[in-house]
């Protein structure tokens, strides 16, 4: 496939519902899309700089098959994965700049972002990064707000049942299956009983 054969698009939402039913039909149309990424309107427009037009949410796609607006998004690299961070720590007026990341499904992008979103409105920025794990649709979801406002969305994480650390030095943090982390607990009783290799890496 050439290509000039992959337009970006923009397909902006009023409700966040509405997005998560987009992707939920977009599954089925995977062949046709190599590239989803979602803004919330606040970092959209730290970025785009009235380039274009935003809605309250904005699913950005690179697909062979029309789904919105054909639009230039080169200026999104300074979006794509690790470069947000640097981003959004010049863009923002933060004045204590954090940000943490989750691995979520759909249904609970939906329900935590809901709830942060209601909770911090403006002071709390979405981005994230659409990907298929073991056939499932994730989402590499970032908040970027003030330090202080972290207890809160740690708080939502937990409610929701959503321990998983993706920076987290430590390995039980990002195992996403209870039986692979019990042999990993296993194996390292067997075998470094004694904690020598890799120390603290593993909460046994």
């Amino acid at each position: 496939m050439d290509y000039e054969d992959w337009k970006d698009q923009i397909i902006r939402f009023d409700e966040l519902g509405k997005l998560v039913k987009f992707l939920k039909d977009a599954e089925n149309e995977r062949d046709k899309i190599r590239r989803i990424t979602i803004e919330d309107q606040e970092a959209l427009s730290l970025v785009a700089k009235n380039r274009v037009a935003l809605g309250k949410w904005n699913v950005i796609v690179a697909s062979t098959k029309s789904f919105g607006e054909e639009v230039d998004m080169k200026f999104l690299d300074e979006l794509a994965f690790a470069a947000i961070y640097v981003t959004m720590s010049r863009l923002t007026n933060f004045s204590d700049y954090f940000y943490e990341v989750r691995l979520l499904s759909l249904n609970s992008f939906l329900k935590v972002v809901s709830q942060v979103k209601d909770a911090l409105g403006s002071n709390v920025l979405i981005h994230g990064d659409v990907m298929t794990l073991r056939g499932e649709t994730v989402i590499y979801t970032v908040f970027i707000s003030d330090r202080r406002n972290f207890n809160i969305i740690d708080s939502i994480m937990t409610k929701e049942g959503i321990p998983f650390e993706i920076h987290s030095l430590v390995v039980n943090d990002r195992v996403d299956e209870e039986y692979r982390l019990e042999l990993m607990k296993k194996y390292k009783r067997i075998v470094d009983p004694h904690d020598i290799l890799n120390p603290g890496k593993l909460r046994v």
